[in-house]
């Protein structure tokens, strides 16, 4: 009987899918007794077939020849008188010295072959005939490996369909989305096999349910009716519409802000397919991102927007918005910024203020700070550090005060810095005093107005002897009303203090106002 067998290979490699999936039709025949020409302690014999027109490659042995020595060698002959094929042999040992080279290795395209192995370009009838390939061991008896090789016509082209008949025409299929099915249905003409269809040879895979790792997934059909030359394929990629796997903006937990620092805030998409579109919302406003970038590892994509908050972004929400364009859903994260700044000065200029030596003095340093100072430090001329704690200014937003009581010496004449720290840093310019000699002040000259129900009462400021600054940093003024019992104090730079009192039973009101030359 004429051996004949024609294979047809569904096969589907990459992104973990391993699915083969392949039909045989076969026919034996018997093998009659060969004549031994040749003499060998081993004698095996095979049938092959090659296809005509097409490069082969006729195996020596079953598996990989090893030789076991320098002085051992593989001989081809064909029908045992023609010489074909030595190795090793000059190549060989050209290729040794080439470590780009694997010794007993040749590669074409994607196919690697045994060097023992006997190469047949372009089959012809005339290559037709028994191959003996012989193994001359160097330690034991030689092994002789026979083959007779038949020449037969090429299959069909395979051609691959899908599930209504139409024939795929190009190098991928799809796209598909999660869950959905396919079939594909690889056909190859045949003229000497029965099918259900005459002339046709068909096999189909089914993919159920689409899962990511169909993605890119490579699925090829073979068919062949030979055995040592490659078959003929048809391959298609599977293609995918994917939702993002995550969406996340990358703050490295630090979700604070200072005010006209830029930062750079990226959100990473992982895992849409195709590239999705990204927008940025601060506050339920569209804000334009300053890099878009796409790492194809993993399939990520980055955008990046370089964000300089301001005070009113405080508590406001950040969104990264992901839009794949053939699927309906948005996905986003969200995070909360908090926004804030390094404390700073109320005022800009240096203040002036007269000490006496050995007496008591208080100075109070008020800056802006959000969120409040963990602490004031002051630093005298003679860099003696002192610190303080932090009061928040009633009915002021954002306004802390501290206040140093200390005992002067001589030393302490010159410039008193006080800053203020919080979580964003340390205050960047001080708040600077001049310290100066000074004196007793004289005593406030104050007017009283009254009223039916309250009265003010206005100091102005009162020269200070003995002072190079001519005044007084600050003065003490004490207002007792026996009918309210209310006791009113202005210190520091508070220069007019207003007391307002109403007769008892009613609220007592007072503010505290900065006037210059009152």
């Amino acid at each position: 009987m004429l051996a004949f067998r024609v294979a047809v290979t569904v096969a589907a490699v990459g992104m973990a899918i391993n699915r083969v999936v392949t039909l045989f039709f076969l026919s034996f025949h018997t093998s009659k007794k060969e004549d031994m020409l040749l003499k060998s302690t081993t004698f095996k014999v095979r049938s092959l077939r090659a296809v005509r027109d097409y490069d082969a490659h006729l195996p020596c042995g079953l598996g990989k020849i090893f030789l076991d020595g320098p002085d051992a060698y593989v001989l081809w002959l064909k029908d045992d008188e023609k010489f074909l094929y030595r190795f090793p042999n000059e190549d060989t040992w050209q290729k040794s010295l080439n470590p780009n080279n694997i010794y007993g290795t040749s590669c074409v395209g994607n196919h690697c072959y045994d060097d023992t192995s006997l190469f047949l370009p372009q089959v012809t009838d005339k290559d037709a005939g028994k191959y003996r390939c012989r193994v001359h061991y160097q330690g034991s008896s030689s092994v002789d490996y026979v083959i007779d090789l038949k020449i037969v016509d090429p299959t069909g082209i395979p051609r691959i369909y899908n599930e209504k008949s139409e024939q795929i025409t190009t190098p991928y299929v799809g796209p598909l989305t999660l869950g959905s099915n396919i079939t594909l249905v690889c056909e190859v003409v045949v003229s000497t096999v029965s099918t259900e269809t005459p002339g046709i040879l068909r096999e189909h895979v089914v993919i159920m349910e689409a899962r990511r790792d169909e993605l890119d997934a490579h699925y090829q059909c073979s068919a062949s009716n030979a055995d040592v030359t490659e078959p003929f394929t048809a391959t298609v990629v599977v293609k995918m519409y994917l939702p993002p796997l995550k969406v996340e903006i990358r703050l490295n937990n630090n979700f604070d802000f200072e005010v006209g620092q830029p930062r750079v805030v990226d959100c990473v998409v992982i895992g849409c397919v195709p590239t999705p579109t990204i927008n940025w919302y601060l506050g339920g406003t569209l804000v334009k991102s300053t890099a878009h970038k796409e790492l194809h590892d993993g399939n990520y994509t980055v955008s990046s927007l370089t964000l300089t908050a301001s005070i009113h972004d405080n508590m406001r929400q950040l969104s990264c918005r992901v839009h794949n364009a053939y699927l309906p859903t948005i996905y986003e994260d969200n995070v909360t910024l908090h926004v804030g700044y390094r404390p700073r000065c109320l005022f800009t200029k240096q203040q002036t203020v007269g000490i006496v030596n050995g007496e008591a003095e208080t100075i109070m340093c008020l800056v802006e700070s959000a969120p409040a100072p963990v602490q004031f430090s002051w630093v005298f001329p003679d860099s003696r550090i002192l610190y303080t704690s932090a009061t928040r200014v009633k009915g002021r937003k954002n306004q802390f005060c501290s206040t140093l009581t200390w005992i002067p010496q001589n030393e302490d004449l010159g410039l008193l810095y006080c800053r203020a720290v919080n979580m964003y840093g340390e205050q960047r310019l001080p708040c600077a005093y001049t310290l100066t000699p000074g004196g007793t002040p004289q005593p406030p000259n104050c007017d009283l107005k009254e009223s039916d129900d309250k009265k003010n009462i206005v100091c102005q400021k009162a020269p200070v002897l003995n002072s190079k600054s001519g005044f007084s940093w600050g003065f003490l003024v004490f207002v007792t009303s026996s009918a309210a019992a209310v006791l009113a104090a202005c210190i520091g730079f508070c220069l007019c203090c207003r007391l307002l009192w109403r007769k008892p039973g009613s609220s007592v009101e007072a503010d505290r106002q900065r006037q210059e030359g009152n």
